[in-house]
Parts: structure tokens; sequence; C-alpha cells
């Protein structure tokens, strides 16, 4: 028979392993042609959505891989056009939507809060399609104005304001602990009038501001100074510093003393400014011979260097009975009254009610009548 040449057999091989080649591509290019052929387009959709790279297909798809069904941002991405070529429509409006439901919007997840399509640098990004994916929010601790410490006088008011700052806006608290007795702290304000048996001391408070989830301090002391108050009587015997005695008459002057500190009081008498032996808190004085008026004085000193005086007159006479009932009372000041404002050139001018001798009944003259009022000869 009829031979091929050795090179004849060769060329038959090579269209051969040309036609196995042919048929693998017909293959491929009908498998392709079976697919979708929009994968390169919606793949590139990832790109037009700000930062959409951080979570890939996963934005819009329930398989982070892609394809398959699409969550709740995916199907709701507003479109420019359809189909494989449709572009995102990434604006304001769906921005502000919350598609996954998770109370942060589709902008602030994605870091463009605004939809401007312009990302803020160092956004914290997440996922606008997964509902468990979502900013966590920093809280910026408020801030307490300094208050400083504070210093106070015994039977003093103290009172100040606090005042407390949040940069993110929360709503803040003030409240204090360690808070003295009889103090208050209402609606912000510290008040409080320490007691006069705390000079010398000090307390310490500390005031706080909260947002609610954290919040500062500032422990304040307040000095109480001690207050030196001075003596004071409890009581005085005759009660009134004007009163009518006789030549002769015993008169008992008592009077008791004391310092609200607690120091020691003693006593000093003067009779018409001469002092006395006396040196208690009483003095009996029998009433000199004479028609003058006599003065007794009591000063009551404390060893703190404080003291306290009282004056008594003591009148021979009975001024200002002058319907003569040994008394001075209402009918005398109705009497006094009728005269008041009358003076020596009037016809009707009653010289008894001159009581200071000027020639006229005026204010001078009642002062004196005041100083009898009451009194009994």
């Amino acid at each position: 028979g009829f031979a091929w040449p050795r090179s004849t057999t060769f060329c038959l091989e090579d269209i051969n392993s040309m036609r196995k080649a042919v048929g693998i591509a017909v293959c491929v290019g009908l498998v392709w042609s079976l697919l979708p052929q929009d994968v390169g387009a919606r793949a590139s959709r990832v790109r037009q959505l700000p930062n959409g790279a951080k979570f890939g297909c996963a934005n819009c798809h329930t398989s982070a891989s892609g394809g398959g069904a699409l969550n709740a941002f995916g199907n709701a991405v507003p479109l420019n056009g359809s189909g494989a070529s449709a572009s995102v429509n990434w604006n304001a409006t769906f921005a502000a939507a919350d598609s996954d439901g998770d109370g942060f919007s589709n902008g602030t997840e994605l870091g463009d809060p605004d939809g401007d399509g312009n990302p803020m640098v160092g956004a914290q990004v997440t996922n606008p399609g997964d509902a468990t994916s979502f900013p966590q929010v920093i809280n910026n601790a408020p801030t307490l104005a300094t208050i400083g410490a504070q210093v106070v006088l015994e039977g003093e008011v103290l009172s100040f304001a606090l005042s407390g700052s949040d940069q993110d806006n929360d709503t803040l608290t003030l409240s204090a602990t360690g808070l003295p007795d009889g103090s208050a702290f209402e609606n912000g304000t510290f008040t409080w009038t320490p007691g006069f048996d705390l000079g010398g001391t000090s307390v310490m408070v500390t005031f706080t501001v909260s947002d609610g989830t954290d919040d500062a301090s500032e422990v304040v002391e307040i000095a109480i100074t001690d207050v030196n108050r001075p003596a004071a009587f409890d009581s005085i015997d005759p009660p009134r510093n004007r009163l009518v005695a006789m030549e002769g008459t015993v008169v008992t002057f008592t009077v008791d003393a004391q310092d609200p500190d607690g120091d020691t009081v003693s006593y000093v008498w003067l009779v018409n400014g001469t002092a006395d032996v006396e040196s208690s808190g009483t003095l009996v004085l029998t009433v000199p011979l004479g028609s003058q008026n006599e003065t007794v004085v009591v000063t009551a000193m404390s060893a703190d260097g404080t003291s306290v005086m009282q004056t008594w007159t003591i009148a021979k006479m009975l001024v200002g009975d002058f319907d003569g009932s040994g008394d001075v009372g209402f009918s005398d000041f109705l009497a006094f009254v009728a005269q008041f404002g009358k003076t020596s050139s009037d016809s009707d001018f009653d010289a008894t009610f001159d009581l200071d001798g000027d020639g006229a009944v005026g204010f001078t003259d009642f002062l004196t009548f005041v100083e009898f009022f009451g009194l009994t000869s």
C-alpha cells in the first residue's frame, strides 16, 4: 500500500489537537453564555458606595461572597438605570435611611452621613446591611467646673452653684455626697450655714456631674473659721432702764450674762461714775440723799475681751403724772397730746407739760414722758 511520509503523519496529529482545542473553546463559550453577564458590573457597584470595599459584596448580599439573596440594604439601594449596566445612585435621602433597622443610618454606617459621596476621614465603618453591625458609640465623659477649697465663718452663709458641661450634649445630673448637717444641695446649688461649734474644723464634700454613663467629681474642703461671739445678758432686773425711788429706798439690781463660747464672765458696777466693790451679777443699792438722779451701770466682761453694758437711771420724782394718780398712764398721755406743740406764746400754754423747761412742749418733752410712762411713785 501507500505509505504516508513521516512528516505528513505529524500534520494529522496537529490537526487532531487543534480539533480538541476548538471543541473545548466551544464548550466554554456555551457555559459563559449561560452565566449572568453583569457579574463584573455589579461587583463594581461596591466601589460606588462610600467605603464599600470595607465589606464588599456583604454590603448588599446575605452571603459575604456575593450572589444569591439580597439583604435589606441591597434591596433598597437606588440605581441609575437597570440591568447589569445600572450604577448606584448614592444620595442624601438613602444615606439618611436605616435599611437594616439597627438605629444607625446607612450614611452613618458607611462614614458618609450627609450622603454627599465624600466619606469622613477616620470614620467608624460598619455594614449597613447587617443589623448586628453598627457603630460603637464612644461616650465622652462630662466635665465639672472647678470649685476649689472654700472658707466660711461660723454662722455665715456659704453658697455656690455647680456647673458641668458635656461635649456630647448629654443630659447632666449633679449630685453631692458627704453633705454636712444642716446643709442643702438643690438644683445644683450648695448652701450651708455652719454652727458656732464648728470653728477650726473642716468638712470634705464630694460633688459629681454625670451623663448617665461616665462622671466627673471633685472633693471640696470647706474650712470653718471660728467666730468670737460677745457676752450677752440673759436677764436684766429691773427690766426698764428708768425707775423712780425715793431717798433711802433700797433697790436691787440683778443681771445674768453668758458668753456663747463658754468663756468666763465677770462684772464691774459703777454708781454715779464711781466703781463699787460688788463683782457679782447683783448690786443692792440704798438710794442716796439729794434730789439729783442716780446712775447705775454694770458691765459684763468676757475673758475673750468682749463686753456688754446695762445702765439704769433712778429718778426721785415721778415725771409725767399730770393727773396726780401716782402713776404715768394713758390719761396722762392724752393730756400731754393736747398740749403737744404749744409754746409759751400761746394763751393756753401749760408749763406743767414743758418737761425740759425750754418754753415749748415738743419732742424732747415727749421722750422724757415716754421714759416715765408706766412707772409709779
